[in-house]
């Protein structure tokens, strides 16, 4: 049972679950674009999502980024230098546009986790600033990576389809902002901190709902797609449900991070059905 625990805390800590939630993003947006991501893509984000949040939790804790002391965080860190490899063995197989795009997400990852200057505080530190920048950088990753990797024909679809994973990204954050309220430092004026958990949870279902509403408002809508948009929805709301300041240690770190990596099944579930019939 311990080596059940540990392995599940490792899984956690080292943000292979992490990992999958993007990459179930990812493979969600192709799914829609009705394309199939290609296995060098899909290492690539799986990875190196997995060594920037590691590097992003650990690495700015460690002297000069690197030197890190707890044993623990060592075995971790050497997870996340082999991901990273593997993620560099794969980074030419993203064409001219996916690689500009990379490079102004690492600059928004780095202004988020780096002090720009010694006295100043990285964006991390700022509550509201911090969410935009979380959201905008899944987007970026998960919607619209794909999109320039595919090629897509550019139109009003794929504009809204940018807005509605900046929202989703948005309302997956508010569990993290309620949780958070138990540690977070006043001068950090978080949304919560701001308005109340209340008010933050109200914020967070209205957010739900207008991502849901912003898909009727599509070109070229099929009803799987609005479907599986319902079954997000529902997942949504559940979770904010149960959401609450004094919430179970990994509801948060698990069960909200699963949401995309559910959402993906239920995807494939229904699209098998549709073939079967």
């Amino acid at each position: 049972m311990k080596l059940l625990k540990d392995v599940f805390k490792f899984y956690l800590h080292s943000s292979i679950h992490v990992g999958l939630a993007v990459l179930s993003l990812l493979w969600a947006t192709s799914y829609f674009l009705n394309n199939i991501p290609g296995k060098g893509l899909s290492i690539f984000v799986f990875c190196s999502t997995i060594a920037t949040y590691n590097f992003i939790k650990y690495g700015v804790e460690a002297h000069k980024y690197l030197i890190v002391s707890n044993r623990y965080h060592r075995s971790i860190q050497f997870f996340s230098i082999a991901n990273q490899g593997l993620a560099l063995i794969y980074i030419g197989q993203l064409n001219k546009s996916g690689l500009i795009l990379l490079l102004f997400v690492a600059f928004l990852i780095a202004i988020y986790a780096i002090p720009i200057y010694p006295r100043l505080k990285n964006l991390r530190n700022y509550g509201i600033p911090k969410v935009l920048l979380v959201a905008l950088v899944w987007t970026l990753i998960t919607s619209l990576l794909p999109m320039l990797q595919f090629d897509v024909v550019w139109g009003w679809d794929r504009y809204l389809d940018l807005t509605q994973r900046f929202l989703l990204i948005l309302v997956l954050m508010v569990p993290f902002e309620i949780r958070d309220l138990n540690v977070d430092l006043p001068e950090l004026r978080t949304i919560p901190q701001r308005i109340g958990e209340t008010a933050t949870k109200a914020l967070g279902y209205s957010l739900a709902i207008v991502y849901f509403l912003l898909t009727f408002l599509k070109d070229d809508l099929h009803p799987q797609e609005l479907m599986n948009q319902a079954v997000l929805l529902l997942l949504l709301i559940l979770i904010l449900v149960s959401t609450s300041r004094r919430q179970s240690e990994y509801y948060a770190a698990f069960w909200v991070e699963a949401v995309p990596v559910i959402w993906l099944g239920v995807i494939w579930v229904l699209d098998l059905l549709q073939l079967s019939f």
